[in-house]
Formats: structure tokens, C-alpha cells, sequence
């Protein structure tokens, strides 16, 4: 199943492709998940809400290893990254 790129994923796409050799500046790390007992949401939507959170993180990361590639005109391993974090 393809998930769309997060925000930050897309900003540093757009970044990168107006100024390739401008240095890229790190996302946030992710927040710690987290699952509320007394939620009204099931366990099994709980996890798979913490599995998509994960699924982002992996995402705005492969894109971020991919703009440090394309900064350092590595296009292989740009492309590379890039592909991840579409996927």
C-alpha cells in the first residue's frame, strides 16, 4: 500500500529541487507512541495508528538521506531514497 509523503517529506523534495547544494535541515525526531487505555478507539486501530506514525518517520528520513545525496550530487542514492519514501 503506497502512503502519500508526509508534509516535511514534500517541502524538502521542493527545497532541494530549487537549491540542490543548500544544506538540509533535519526533521524532528518522531514522538514517542503512545496507547491511552480508556481511548474509545480499539486496540487493533491503536496499533495500526502507530504502525502509519512509524511508516512517516521512515519516510521523512529515506527523504532526508536522499536530499544529503542530491546535495552531494550522488543522483544514484538520490534516486535511490527518493523511491523509498514514495513507496
Amino acid at each position: 500500500m503506497k502512503l502519500p509523503l508526509s508534509a516535511t517529506s514534500l517541502a524538502m523534495l521542493a527545497i532541494s529541487c530549487a537549491s540542490p547544494h543548500k544544506s538540509v535541515i533535519a526533521p524532528a525526531p518522531a514522538p514517542a507512541p503512545t496507547v491511552v487505555s480508556d481511548n474509545p478507539i480499539s486496540e487493533i486501530a491503536q496499533r495500526e495508528i502507530l504502525r502509519r506514525q512509524e511508516r512517516l518517520h521512515q519516510i521523512d528520513a529515506a527523504a532526508l538521506e536522499a536530499n544529503r545525496a542530491l546535495s552531494e550530487n550522488d543522483l544514484e542514492r538520490a534516486v535511490s531514497g527518493f523511491r523509498e519514501a514514495s513507496r
